[in-house]
């Protein structure tokens, strides 16, 4: 449960108790049970509770070399959450994951199995859910990729987590001296058929050209039904004698009705300042402009509209005493 890459379940703050035993690095066993709730540190730190009642139980154990398996189950009952199927009062829930992974040095395969039966005082819910992970790192270059499948209401404890999807994955990262680069694709369709089908692009990379200088960009790129979106950026770093500076310029497109772009160039600066003291800037241009695309109900054009911002942004502070500092933006 601590190794997912693509999906995770959540964890949940509980007043009661909690132990672990771990047996030769090889067995690990834990048990928890106590009053869900948040901690609340509006006023005074604090723990607001959810009522009811969460316990868990897991296990795992390196059963062979290479081969590791694990099993985790949740029960909560009474728990007041928003997330209840009628949309407010409490909610029961019993969940279970369970994964098996395997290890072979340059490649890790882990394969994960999920149930949940929700209910409150009108209906319930149950669902299953199931997804691959794997990475192997070649050389300087790591691969993520897998493929997964997760049924509509799917919850773990209180919460709903990913669900009503399926499709692949994957992620691709170089590392060298003066390179960082990085990019990736999903491919996700709807198990129902209710939710929107989609692909997503991304692609990112860096380029150190010397000591005090480099620059960049990233892009994404959405799909989804007959509209698509992207955006795009590229940076500039430099690290001089006055302190840290940025330069950045984005663009962001897409072809909905009505349809917007936008454009922005930034400035970022952190000064070097005397120690004890802090100094950093910001100057950023933008220009939003939506309705190229809208059609009036006589067939024509609507205008476009835009809309010019400037923004001026100034942070700064110092240390008065030891034990004293000032700061403002």
């Amino acid at each position: 449960a601590r190794s997912q890459y693509r999906f995770f379940i959540p964890t949940f703050a509980a007043l009661g108790g909690t132990t672990e035993w771990i047996h030769d690095g090889n067995v690990q066993l834990q048990a928890s049970a106590g009053e869900p709730g948040n901690f609340d540190g509006l006023r005074l730190s604090g723990f607001q509770s959810l009522h009811g009642s969460l316990s868990t139980v897991g296990a795992q154990w390196l059963f062979a070399p290479r081969w590791q398996a694990g099993i985790q189950l949740i029960d909560t009952r009474g728990v007041d959450s928003p997330y209840a199927i009628n949309g407010s009062g409490s909610i029961n829930s019993r969940a279970g994951l369970a994964a098996l992974a395997w290890d072979g040095g340059t490649t890790r395969l882990q394969a994960n199995f999920l149930a949940s039966d929700a209910d409150d005082s009108l209906s319930s819910v149950r669902a299953q859910g199931a997804w691959l992970d794997g990475r192997t790192v070649w050389g300087d270059m790591t691969h993520n990729y897998g493929i997964f499948r997760l049924e509509p209401g799917l919850t773990w404890g209180y919460q709903p987590i990913n669900n009503d999807i399926k499709g692949a994955y994957y992620r691709g990262a170089y590392r060298s001296l003066r390179w960082q680069a990085d990019g990736g694709i999903d491919r996700i369709t709807s198990v129902s058929g209710r939710s929107a089908a989609g692909t997503y692009l991304t692609l990112n990379g860096r380029y150190q050209l010397t000591t005090r200088t480099g620059v960049g960009g990233n892009g994404g790129y959405l799909r989804t039904g007959n509209q698509d979106a992207w955006a795009a950026s590229i940076y500039g770093d430099l690290n001089g004698s006055m302190g840290a500076t940025r330069v950045q310029g984005s663009i962001a497109r897409n072809n909905n009705v009505p349809s917007n772009h936008a454009e922005q160039i930034s400035l970022d600066q952190t000064w070097n300042v005397p120690a004890g003291l802090r100094l950093s800037t910001s100057l950023v241009a933008t220009r939003d402009t939506t309705g190229s695309a809208s059609i009036t109900p006589g067939g024509l054009p609507l205008p476009e509209s835009t809309i010019r911002r400037l923004g001026i942004g100034v942070l700064g502070g110092g240390d008065i005493a030891n034990n004293i500092s000032l700061d403002a933006n």
